[in-house]
Order: structure tokens, then sequence, then C-alpha cells
């Protein structure tokens, strides 16, 4: 599921990071419905990491996006990963250099 954020005011420096996010959730559980309830909550994570069972929900970092009348644009971090230079077309092959060049631009 992803959740989109519409801050009312801009972020002072970037959008908060998944353990920001998840600090606040489990802050908002707290106020909601008690102390208990965000106790039981966190020990099902504790729980579900010593056992390797999937965890109760997953975060990560926000992403920015654009809107417009055709829908949503994510836009997505670079991959950290080397580039792989080889190619499987019979056209030039790409140098290092030339598809860091063509991966900057996008």
């Amino acid at each position: 599921m992803i959740v989109y954020l519409l801050p009312k005011s801009p972020f002072t420096k970037s959008a908060p990071r998944s353990d920001t996010l998840f600090g606040a959730i489990c802050w908002a559980i707290r106020l909601l419905y008690g102390q208990q309830k965000l106790v039981d909550i966190i020990e099902k994570f504790d729980a579900a990491i010593e056992s390797a069972r999937p965890l109760p929900f997953l975060l990560t970092s926000c992403f920015p996006y654009f809107q417009d009348k055709q829908g949503k644009i994510h836009f997505l971090p670079k991959p950290l990963l080397p580039l792989d230079c080889k190619t499987t077309s019979t056209t030039a092959e790409l140098t290092p250099s030339s598809k860091l060049k063509k991966l900057k631009k996008a």
C-alpha cells in the first residue's frame, strides 16, 4: 500500500526518513489507543524478528512524486548497484561513462 503525505508546510531539510515515520506512528498509536496497545505492537515486532516471521508492517523513506491530470509519477532513487557495461543489442555498445551520463540525465 502506498500512503501519500500532504504536508501543510514544507519540510525544513528533506522528507522524513522511515525511522522518523515509525516513531510518529508509534506516538499516534499511544495517543489514540494508550500505552498498552503500543507495547503490544512493539512486542509483535520483537517476536517477529526473533522467529524470522514477517513484521506487522514495513516502512520506507519518503520518495517524491509528481501529480497531474494523467496520474502520479513516482521518483525513486537511482540504483546503487554497479552498472553492467554489456549490452545484448547489435548496435554500438555503451561505455561505462556514457551509461553513467545517460543515468544522470534520467
